[in-house]
Formats: structure tokens, sequence, C-alpha cells
């Protein structure tokens, strides 16, 4: 089967998070067999490879114009750009018009109205600008797009919970649940010992993360705990100013900086915990992977968050930061607590394993794909 894959971007060497979880999909379906081309928006024409996948970039209605040498196309996060030769509108009215077998994963940004994930206290000129082109431009050619092309495609999406937002604004009945796939190869399980030491790796550019909370947590726990928060974003000079503002400056540190995912196994040794305050999720894959690697993962119950962690059986569930800092100590403070948690958190992960997560995709992609 030819697939291909079309998102709005993909990993490059410079730039290797990218996308990340688009391409361990690719990975893994060349492994089991299927023939892949990534193919990716762009205001001029390239090609590379990429771990052994090959990328074309290209203007949307120059991919819209190859769609017929492909058994299938894949959509990932293809998002739409008002007069822009990266808008993803000309591939989706091609499939429309032509009917080409398709299938979209929806990760859940892509399928959100703009207010759904805004958390800001004011609104800026470029607040109201993504305003526009979200909710004005965007999700209405979606929705159209969905409602004309039920009988030649399907969706596919990590939760139930994100499935019950899809339903909300579209009445779709091709809705399949597959958890983004965890490379349990890769994060492998070691034994962690007890510790105080914890970790957050989030961008700094988006309030849905909520690291005020995740510092708050860090306030509320005995001075011996400290936390890590590596990223990026626009955010992170707030967040410094905020750490100052509570006396935490010797116990929390911002490293303005990615981890290579490759990397991540090696580097979690250093840490205990892993820390996710993310407002909303429709899964969370970082968390997931130091679930896997053995750390004690604790989260703000909100979202698809159940559906992951399993409160003090696998993880750490708590509505509010105070009840999650209580919640760490108790486990950070025996050690046959937090192996039994950790140890079962890992080996939850073996039921995500991508190997799994990547065949259930495909006998779906398969499906459609024969339907044509």
């Amino acid at each position: 089967m030819k697939i291909a894959i079309i998102t709005s971007r993909y990993p490059t060497d410079g730039n290797p998070y990218n996308h990340m979880f688009v391409h361990m999909r690719s990975k893994e379906f060349v492994k089991q067999g299927e023939h892949v081309q990534v193919l990716v928006p762009a205001k001029l024409e390239n090609e590379y490879i990429f771990e052994g996948i090959k990328v074309k970039q290209m203007p949307s209605k120059e991919i819209a114009k190859s769609l017929n040498e492909y058994d299938l196309m894949y959509l990932h996060l293809l998002h739409l750009y008002p007069l822009m030769r990266t808008d993803g509108w000309p591939i989706y009215k091609t499939i429309m018009q032509k009917q080409y077998p398709f299938a979209m994963y929806v990760h859940g940004s892509e399928f959100t109205f703009f207010k759904d994930r805004f958390f800001n206290d004011s609104y800026s000129i470029r607040d109201f600008l993504s305003w526009l082109r979200k909710d004005i431009y965007h999700m209405p050619r979606l929705i159209n797009f969905f409602s004309t092309t039920h009988h030649h495609g399907e969706i596919i999406t990590p939760s139930n919970w994100m499935k019950k937002k899809i339903n909300h604004i579209l009445s779709y009945s091709k809705i399949n649940i597959i958890p983004n796939g965890i490379d349990v190869n890769l994060f492998k399980y070691m034994k962690v010992q007890r510790g105080f030491r914890m970790i957050s790796l989030r961008p700094l550019g988006d309030k849905v993360y909520d690291i005020e909370s995740t510092i708050n947590v860090l306030s509320l726990l005995p001075d011996h705990y400290s936390l890590d928060i590596y990223g990026k974003g626009k955010y992170k000079q707030h967040y410094n100013d905020i750490i100052k503002e509570k006396g935490l400056s010797d116990r929390i540190k911002i490293y303005d900086s990615f981890v290579e995912r490759k990397d991540m196994p090696v580097f979690f040794r250093d840490y205990n915990v892993f820390i996710s305050t993310t407002k909303l999720d429709s899964q969370g894959i970082t968390m997931l992977e130091a679930m896997s690697c053995g750390l004690l993962v604790s989260s703000i119950d909100n979202s698809s968050k159940k559906e992951f962690i399993i409160d003090m059986k696998t993880g750490i569930l708590a509505g509010t930061s105070k009840a999650l800092a209580d919640k760490i100590l108790e486990v950070s403070s025996d050690q046959n607590l937090f192996e039994n948690i950790t140890l079962s958190g890992s080996k939850s992960m073996e039921e995500i394993d991508v190997k799994i997560t990547c065949k259930d995709e495909l006998d779906i992609l398969k499906k459609i794909a024969n339907k044509k």
C-alpha cells in the first residue's frame, strides 16, 4: 500500500521536534512493510530523507496534483493558512472533489475552536488574528470537509475524551480510538529509587500547559524537592518572575532547551518524578514515555488523563495542586509504594506499544484503501 502522510510539519536534522509523533508512525509503517511518502506544504520545493523516511516539501497546490499516485492519504495536523502556499485547503478540497480515500488522525489542537485552548488573561492583536484564522477560516472548512467525505474516509483519535469533543462539533460515526504509540524498546523500564528530583518537559509558549500550577505544586512540597523545567517559548521570563516572587529560584530551574528524544531515556535517569499540570490533553505522549521509563508520573486530573493513568496504581492524579503535592510527598516517601506504582505504570505502556498501535492504524487504513 502506498501511503501519503500529509502533515504541516515534519522533523529535520535541525529541528527534530516537528511532529515527531508523525515520524514515529512513518518509521513503523515502513517496518511493517508499507510504502510511505511524507508530503509537507511549503513555499518552495525540497526533498530530504530523515531517518530513512522520504520527505517532499512543496506548495499545497502541487501536493494536491500528486494525490492520485497514492492508495490513501493519511492526514496529521494539516492546518489551514489563508492566502499562503502552505494552506492545506487545496489538499482537502481535492480529496473532497476526487473522493480519494483518506484517514485523519485528530490529535486535538487542529479540531478545537480558539476559545477551547485560550487561557490568557487578556486578548492581543495576535490573539484576535488567531481567532479569525481558527474559528472563521479553519474550523468551518474542516467541518465542511468531514460532512462531505464520510463515505470514503475515517477519523482516528487518541482518547475517548477527544472523540467526545469531536462528536460535540461534528456528527461523524467513523471515529476510531487508537492512542499514539509509545516506543517501549527505546523507553525501557529502569528501576528508579524514590527521590525528590522532579522534571517537566513542556513548550513555554502556550498557557494550556499550565506551568504556573507546576510551579505551585513544587512550592507546596518540602524544601528538599527540586524541579527542572525544559522548554522554549515566549512565557519563559513570565515563569521565571513567578519563581523569583515565590522565593523558589534555588529549587526551580528553567532550561531554555529541549531534550533530544533519543537521549530522553538516559536523561530521565537523573530524575524521580515527572509532572504534568496541563489544562487539557488528548493524551500526553512525553508523560507516557517517562512512565514507560519508570518515573513516577504525576498529573492534574482533567481531559483524557484517567484513560492513561490509574491513580495510585500506575501514576498519580489529583484535582488540585495541593492534592497533587500531597500525593507526590506520600509516594516518594515510601520506596515500596514508589516501586509498585512505577513498575505498574511502565508495564501499562506495553498495551500501547507503537508496534501494536501502528498495526491497528494500518488495519483501518487498508480497509479504507480497499473500498476505492
